[in-house]
C-alpha cells in the first residue's frame, strides 16, 4: 500500500480515486493532481513508483491545504467564531445547526438522540379533570335521548349532514 501525508492508499483503486482518500482531496482536485504531475489516472495505484509518489507529496505540500493542515485551519475558524461569541460561534458551542437549518423537527445530527421532558399536561386537560360532569350529562339533553334522536335521523330516509 502505497503512503502519502500519513495516509495508506488502497493498491486496488484508481489512482484518481486512490487519491480521494486523502482528506481535503475530491475528485476534481485528485484529477488535476494526476495531470500537473503527469501521472496516469486511469492505472491502478500499486504501479506508483517512488519518484512519482514523491512527486505527489511535494505538489500536496506546496499548493493544496490537506489532511492535518486543514484539519487545524478548519478546526481554528471555528473556535474564532466561538470566541467572538458570534451567532455561528454560539450555535457551535451549543451543538445546534449553524447555517440557518430549522430545529423544531429534525436538526437530530447536532442536537443527538432526542430527550423526552417530564409528561406536563396542558391546561385544557387540566380543567376536564378538575370540573367532572355528572353521569348521563351530555348538553341539553341526556345521553339516552342522543342516541334516539341519531337513530331516527339514520332511519328517516333524509341524508344527515
Amino acid at each position: 500500500m502505497p503512503r502519502l501525508l500519513g495516509v495508506d492508499i488502497p493498491n486496488d483503486k484508481r489512482n484518481y480515486i486512490a487519491l480521494q482518500y486523502l482528506y481535503g482531496v475530491g475528485e476534481a482536485k485528485a484529477q488535476e493532481i494526476c495531470f500537473t504531475t503527469g501521472i496516469d489516472p486511469l492505472a491502478k495505484a500499486r504501479s506508483l513508483t517512488d519518484d512519482e509518489l514523491s512527486r505527489i507529496a511535494n505538489l500536496l505540500d506546496k499548493e493544496h491545504v490537506v489532511e492535518g493542515q486543514l484539519r487545524r485551519s478548519i478546526q481554528q475558524s471555528v473556535s474564532r467564531l466561538k470566541e467572538i461569541q458570534c451567532y455561528r460561534g454560539v450555535r457551535h458551542r451549543r451543538g445546534l445547526p449553524v447555517r440557518g437549518q430549522r430545529t423544531r423537527t429534525n436538526a437530530r445530527t447536532r442536537k443527538g438522540v432526542k430527550k423526552t421532558v417530564a409528561g406536563k399536561k396542558g391546561v385544557k386537560d387540566m380543567k376536564r379533570w378538575q370540573y367532572q360532569l355528572p353521569v348521563g350529562y351530555a348538553g341539553e339533553c341526556g345521553v339516552e335521548d342522543q342516541k334516539e334522536k341519531n337513530t331516527q335521523k339514520r332511519h328517516s330516509g333524509h341524508r344527515v349532514h
